[in-house]
């Protein structure tokens, strides 16, 4: 009789044991299909406060004041394809595009020290008249008083990455690679630069990294905890950015129709200005 009752003791707890299992299993299975589908629903369905588009634009007055040498200013429009659309409307992996056509009426000129030492540094000897003649333009320009550097051409393409683009203030962080050019005025009648056919001829500044942070102020102070005002005034209030980026200009690489500044300074020159570390900001409209 106790074996009896020993024996189905046994049965009643392995029989609760296969029972909690069960049960266990089957609220884990339940939980990670309720995780999925919350993780799916994250993913694909937007609320009022993080969706993001397709195509993105921007439209901003940028100026880059902290640098030695000569970097670009004015408006610029930027475009992007948000490629995590086709999966998300929570976040933004995009190809971008920075383009300044119109070179603008922005006159640059390096700093003082900058010129200074070009001038010191400068090589008046050339195999040949074209690299002189090219030589002593970019040399007077650095020089001249007024506005001989006057207006740039900008493009730069790379990636962007936004999580919850339009929650926290929709920070937007971009990393871009491009060149710039540089008009240069007054060399008109000269027959070495473009047969003296032309009084604007560019200098090229190539192999350029721009990164770049950029936040929708009106939507970060309705967003995050600051919450200071509830502004009511659309989107176009937010679709006003701020951004601030550092740009890392490729000085060794400046050429000026055909020859590069390289061959027209000594080598400590160009070891100390090979690399500008500029930094700016820039202002306007945008959607992603």
């Amino acid at each position: 009789m106790l074996l009896l009752n020993s024996y189905m003791k046994k049965q009643n707890t392995i029989l609760l044991l296969i029972i909690c299992l069960t049960s266990l299993s089957s609220f884990s299975q339940d939980s990670l299909r309720h995780d999925k589908k919350n993780y799916v629903d994250f993913l694909h369905y937007p609320d009022e406060n993080s969706q993001n588009h397709f195509l993105m634009c921007n439209y901003q007055f940028f100026y880059s004041a902290i640098g030695k040498t000569i970097g670009a200013r004015g408006t610029m429009a930027s475009f992007g394809l948000n490629l995590a659309r086709f999966f998300s409307t929570k976040i933004i992996i995009a190809a971008v595009a920075d383009i300044k056509l119109l070179p603008g009426i922005w006159p640059i000129k390096p700093s003082s020290n900058f010129t200074s030492e070009f001038n010191n540094s400068f090589i008046k000897t050339y195999d040949n008249q074209v690299d002189s003649a090219n030589a002593n333009i970019v040399q007077s320009a650095f020089n001249q008083q007024g506005r001989p550097i006057i207006g740039q051409n900008v493009f730069t393409a790379g990636v962007a990455l936004s999580l919850f683009p339009q929650k926290y203030g929709g920070v937007l962080l971009q990393v871009k690679y491009g060149g710039m050019g540089f008009q240069i005025h007054g060399v008109y009648g000269n027959k070495y630069v473009n047969n003296g056919a032309n009084d604007k001829v560019g200098m090229g500044v190539t192999g350029n990294w721009i990164y770049e942070i950029t936040f929708k102020p009106v939507a970060f102070f309705e967003n995050t905890f600051i919450n200071t005002t509830k502004n009511e005034e659309g989107k176009f209030g937010k679709s006003f950015v701020l951004s601030f980026y550092y740009e890392r200009l490729n000085f060794k690489s400046a050429e000026f129709n055909g020859t590069k500044v390289t061959q027209m300074v000594s080598s400590d020159f160009i070891n100390k200005y090979r690399i500008d570390n500029r930094f700016g900001f820039k202002i306007g409209f945008a959607m992603y």
